[in-house]
């Protein structure tokens, strides 16, 4: 029961094989696909510092605006009133800015254009707030490496870490939008002399990641702070990784060696047994050719007990042919042995050979060579029906007998049919093959003393049955497990050569018939019985 239960569950080759091949397909793609994860969390890392950077400055020129103006409205500012209009400017609001770049769907804008020259002085109000800001800026550039600009409301640098006081940076969209109120976060591509060739590998090494957070002060956008910074690239992100990166390599080689062991296990091991087994059988080893105990899948199962099987009826066939190959030397050996006697006493002898001494050997010649044509016919037929694949032509076995009744009246053999009504007439065999089986079990008949055979017809399990019981010398019981064997005959004298029933044996089992002996005894003839398939 176990062993029915695990040829169920045993996969089949062909899933094993796709199996693996998905799973090494997976391991590339995998791989890139985390890469690719992996170097956009680090632009969204960067660009979540750079909000924090930016909230943080934004809150300090906030400050100053306040230290400076008081309680004054923010209109003296003379800034445009924000798009939102939120509570008072004394109430806490928490409004979360989450992470937006996605390097799988955001464009890379191009290089960013340098600040432009301003057509304006910075606002007065605002360079007064400046200095404060401008410090902080400086102080935290040392810690977080980002670019940081602060721009009034007319989009004029008012602090800044890069030296560009006093210019505009309207000519960048994001701080344009950052003017109106908005938020923005960019990816731009980083100037090519500030990329190192050995980071190409990394998308993020050629980008930079730019933030543009406005500043409102009393419902009033009085100003922009822009951020930038190149995010981490790859290599050196995985760099500072090596221990948890040598561990993933460790066990991904660990995976391509499972996935190796089980190809191995379930389809070179099988394989490399069944050729084993097979260099065993050419080297003339019986029997060496066995269904494995280890198969892997189902096909290697069925593919190892079909070798078998053929290696089975490869070793039968030989025994067989070497068997007749010694019958059939023996058979031919006693007409040759006496041809060639006969040859060489009237070639030394005829001309003082009697005429009547002259003549006996030469019917004996005549009879010897009939006999060798009759055997080469014999032999002929069998290794025929040995082969015969069958046609699927049918034959009316009654009309068959009646006519084998006429060819039959001049020798003195009763042939009596009993067919009753009802039973069908045909069944699976072309006319001359069945006439050839009915033809060889009658002169077996005759050579063995029979002078009266009836025939006796009835159906079975979808096939015509042929009882045929003659009056012969019968079958004693030493022989009845031999009459089917090729040579086998007791009636060497009369010219059998013990082929015709194994003739007609093979070709009623290469149509999927049989025939049996099913009563003998000496002296009171034999039953056989035919068995051929309706279709």
């Amino acid at each position: 029961m176990f062993a029915r239960l695990r040829n169920k569950l045993r996969p089949r080759m062909g899933t094993v094989l796709l199996a693996v091949q998905l799973m090494v397909l997976l391991l590339p793609l995998a791989g890139i696909a985390g890469l690719r994860i992996y170097e956009s969390a680090l632009v969204r890392q960067t660009e979540n510092a750079l909000v924090s950077q930016a909230a943080f400055i934004g809150a300090t020129y906030r400050y100053a605006l306040k230290q400076q103006f008081g309680a004054a409205s923010g209109a003296q500012t003379g800034c445009p009133p924000a798009a939102y209009s939120g509570p008072e400017s004394n109430e806490r609001v928490f409004q979360l800015r989450s992470p937006q770049l996605d390097l799988a769907s955001d464009g890379i804008l191009p290089e960013a254009p340098p600040p432009a020259v301003a057509n304006q002085l910075p606002l007065a109000w605002a360079e007064q707030a400046a200095p404060a800001v401008q410090e902080v800026m400086a102080n935290a550039q040392v810690v977080t490496l980002s670019a940081m600009r602060l721009t009034d409301c007319l989009g004029t640098i008012i602090a800044s870490t890069g030296g560009d006081h006093g210019r505009s940076l309207l000519v960048r969209t994001e701080v344009q939008d950052g003017l109106r109120g908005e938020h923005r976060s960019v990816m731009r591509a980083r100037s090519q002399k500030l990329q190192k060739s050995w980071l190409s590998i990394s998308r993020g090494a050629k980008l930079r990641v730019t933030v543009v957070m406005p500043v409102e002060w009393q419902q009033r956008v009085v100003g922009t702070v822009l951020l930038e910074r190149t995010p981490a690239s790859v290599i050196d992100t995985l760099w500072g990784k090596r221990g948890e990166l040598g561990f993933a390599i460790v066990a991904l080689l660990l995976l391509v060696v499972l996935f190796a062991f089980i190809t191995a296990y379930f389809i070179s091991g099988p394989i490399r047994a069944l050729r084993t087994q097979v260099a065993l059988a050419l080297a003339g080893n019986k029997g060496a050719v066995t269904p494995l105990s280890h198969s892997g899948t189902v096909e290697m199962r069925q593919l190892s007990e079909d070798v078998a099987e053929l290696a089975q009826t490869l070793e039968e066939r030989a025994d067989y042919i070497n068997r007749f190959a010694a019958q059939v030397s023996h058979e031919f050996k006693t007409p040759l042995t006496s041809v060639r006697g006969a040859v060489e006493l009237l070639r030394d002898h005829a001309d003082v050979m009697p005429a009547e001494r002259r003549e006996r050997f030469l019917n004996n010649l005549l009879a010897d060579a009939n006999r060798l044509e009759l055997l080469v016919s014999r032999l002929l037929g069998l290794a025929r029906a040995d082969v015969l694949r069958p046609s699927g032509e049918r034959c009316n076995w009654l009309e068959l007998l009646n006519s084998l009744q006429g060819r039959y009246a001049d020798k003195p053999l009763t042939l009596a049919i009993d067919w009753p009504d009802g039973v069908d007439q045909e069944a699976l065999m072309a006319v001359d093959l069945a006439g050839s089986v009915l033809t060889n079990l009658l002169d077996n008949a005759c050579q063995h003393g029979a002078d009266s055979i009836v025939v006796s017809a009835s159906e079975s399990d979808g096939s015509l049955e042929l009882m045929v019981a003659d009056n012969g010398d019968g079958v004693s019981a030493a022989n009845a497990e031999k009459i089917f064997e090729p040579f086998f005959t007791t009636a060497r004298g009369k010219g059998g050569t013990g082929l015709g029933l194994p003739t007609i044996k093979a070709l009623l089992e290469a149509h999927g018939g049989s025939l049996d002996l099913l009563e003998s005894e000496p002296g009171n003839g034999a039953a056989f019985r035919l068995r051929v398939p309706f279709s």
